[in-house]
Protein backbone atom coordinates (compact mmCIF):
# COMPACT_ATOMS: atom_id res chain seq x y z
CA UNK A 1 0.00 0.00 0.00
CA UNK A 2 2.46 2.25 0.99
CA UNK A 3 4.59 1.44 -2.36
CA UNK A 4 1.63 2.66 -4.39
CA UNK A 5 1.11 5.75 -2.48
CA UNK A 6 5.00 6.53 -3.39
CA UNK A 7 4.69 6.11 -6.56
CA UNK A 8 1.29 7.93 -7.05
CA UNK A 9 3.24 11.02 -5.23
CA UNK A 10 6.21 10.65 -7.48
CA UNK A 11 4.16 10.20 -10.53
CA UNK A 12 2.31 13.42 -9.70
CA UNK A 13 5.77 14.95 -9.10
CA UNK A 14 6.66 14.36 -12.98
CA UNK A 15 3.33 15.53 -13.95
CA UNK A 16 3.82 18.74 -12.51
CA UNK A 17 7.35 18.75 -13.58
CA UNK A 18 6.63 18.28 -17.21
CA UNK A 19 3.91 20.97 -16.95
CA UNK A 20 6.52 23.31 -15.46
CA UNK A 21 8.79 22.37 -18.13
CA UNK A 22 6.77 23.61 -20.72
CA UNK A 23 5.95 26.66 -18.84
CA UNK A 24 9.60 27.12 -19.34
CA UNK A 25 9.78 26.67 -23.13
CA UNK A 26 6.92 28.88 -23.31
CA UNK A 27 8.70 31.55 -21.69
CA UNK A 28 11.60 30.76 -23.64
CA UNK A 29 10.05 31.10 -26.86
CA UNK A 30 8.00 34.18 -25.85
CA UNK A 31 11.47 36.19 -24.83
CA UNK A 32 13.14 35.02 -28.31
CA UNK A 33 10.29 36.42 -30.23
CA UNK A 34 9.74 39.44 -27.86
CA UNK A 35 5.85 39.20 -27.04
CA UNK A 36 4.89 42.69 -25.13
CA UNK A 37 4.08 42.57 -21.57
CA UNK A 38 0.38 41.90 -21.03
CA UNK A 39 -1.51 39.83 -18.30
CA UNK A 40 -0.28 36.32 -19.69
CA UNK A 41 2.64 36.87 -19.93
CA UNK A 42 2.97 38.61 -16.70
CA UNK A 43 1.43 35.51 -15.48
CA UNK A 44 4.04 33.06 -17.18
CA UNK A 45 6.80 35.67 -15.36
CA UNK A 46 5.54 35.46 -12.30
CA UNK A 47 5.43 31.14 -12.36
CA UNK A 48 8.48 30.70 -14.61
CA UNK A 49 10.68 33.42 -12.29
CA UNK A 50 11.10 31.90 -8.83
CA UNK A 51 12.53 29.13 -10.86
CA UNK A 52 14.60 31.05 -13.08
CA UNK A 53 16.31 32.72 -9.95
CA UNK A 54 17.29 29.45 -8.75
CA UNK A 55 18.74 28.23 -11.64
CA UNK A 56 20.87 31.87 -11.72
CA UNK A 57 22.04 31.01 -8.10
CA UNK A 58 23.25 27.64 -8.88
CA UNK A 59 25.01 29.22 -12.33
CA UNK A 60 26.71 31.73 -9.83
CA UNK A 61 27.93 29.09 -7.84
CA UNK A 62 28.65 26.41 -10.12
CA UNK A 63 28.57 27.68 -13.62
CA UNK A 64 29.95 31.41 -13.39
CA UNK A 65 31.42 32.02 -17.29
CA UNK A 66 27.46 31.55 -18.15
CA UNK A 67 26.25 34.59 -16.03
CA UNK A 68 27.58 36.76 -18.66
CA UNK A 69 26.17 40.16 -20.24
CA UNK A 70 24.35 39.28 -23.00
CA UNK A 71 22.79 36.10 -23.26
CA UNK A 72 20.50 34.83 -19.62
CA UNK A 73 21.54 31.15 -19.99
CA UNK A 74 19.03 30.28 -16.63
CA UNK A 75 15.84 29.63 -18.69
CA UNK A 76 18.56 26.91 -20.37
CA UNK A 77 19.51 25.80 -17.08
CA UNK A 78 16.77 25.43 -15.44
CA UNK A 79 14.89 23.58 -18.83
CA UNK A 80 17.42 20.94 -18.89
CA UNK A 81 17.27 20.78 -14.92
CA UNK A 82 14.20 20.08 -15.33
CA UNK A 83 14.66 16.94 -17.04
CA UNK A 84 17.10 15.68 -15.57
CA UNK A 85 15.41 16.00 -11.64
CA UNK A 86 12.30 13.86 -13.88
CA UNK A 87 14.44 11.50 -15.30
CA UNK A 88 15.88 10.75 -11.49
CA UNK A 89 12.56 10.74 -10.50
CA UNK A 90 11.33 8.10 -13.02
CA UNK A 91 13.80 5.65 -11.83
CA UNK A 92 12.91 5.56 -8.11
CA UNK A 93 9.62 4.40 -9.61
Amino acid sequence: MLTKLIELVISIARAALSVYNVLVLLYIVLKMINIPANKWTELLNSVVEPGLQIARKLMDRFLPSLRKPGIDWSPVVLFVGIIVVNILLGWLI
